[in-house]
């Protein structure tokens, strides 16, 4: 009988990747990446989290039903951060529409804020599939300047899928990835 893919079959194994990556640049901030990007009220982390939302909501698989929905944030109780998409959105009693991402106090972090949104802009259903990783891969190195290339090598070791077929967020990767092989050639010849 063949094996039958759950509808989250790499929760677990991002969860690992994710752990690395971060670990890599916590480690590395204080040389080269800065301070981290942390966020003290739910307001700053809305207004960080809506940048990427309105940048992207019309250009990674974009459904019309999504153009005018603004991204609100609300506080989790608990650990647990977790944005719904299930191809709905809420409704609140003024009668606007909204998608939601409620996040926890623990969580109030720009990776955290990043991997929610990416689930908003990833196909419904999608969970932390293939399209989902290179959304939230993109997402980390478009506004926290992280390597594409070491995501992409960690992904790869871990057996991590991180596959799409929209054909602007592979351009979009490609650039990135393209860009930073450049820089690190050009540092190679500046070494030589």
């Amino acid at each position: 009988m063949p094996r039958v893919r759950s509808t989250d079959y790499q929760r677990s194994k991002l969860y690992k990747v994710e752990r690395i990556w971060w670990k890599h640049y916590q480690e590395q901030e204080k040389d080269v990446y800065g301070t981290p990007v942390r966020f003290s009220t739910l307001q700053e982390a809305q207004t960080y989290g809506n940048n990427a939302w309105r940048f992207y909501k019309k250009r990674i698989f974009p459904r019309s039903w999504l153009n005018n929905k603004p991204l609100r944030m609300k506080k989790a109780r608990g650990g647990s951060s977790w944005a719904m998409n299930t191809g709905g959105w809420y409704t609140n009693k003024k009668g606007i529409s909204y998608v939601l991402i409620k996040l926890s106090i623990y969580h109030m972090k720009a990776e955290i804020v990043l991997h929610e949104v990416a689930h908003h802009l990833a196909p419904e259903k999608e969970h932390h599939g293939g399209i989902f990783t290179k959304i939230y891969m993109l997402l980390l190195a478009q506004y926290l300047g992280w390597s594409l290339s070491y995501m992409c090598k960690i992904a790869n070791e871990h057996n991590l899928d991180y596959h799409s077929n929209d054909e602007y967020l592979n351009s979009a990767f490609n650039r990135i990835t393209k860009k930073e092989i450049e820089e690190e050639a050009n540092k190679l010849q500046g070494v030589a």
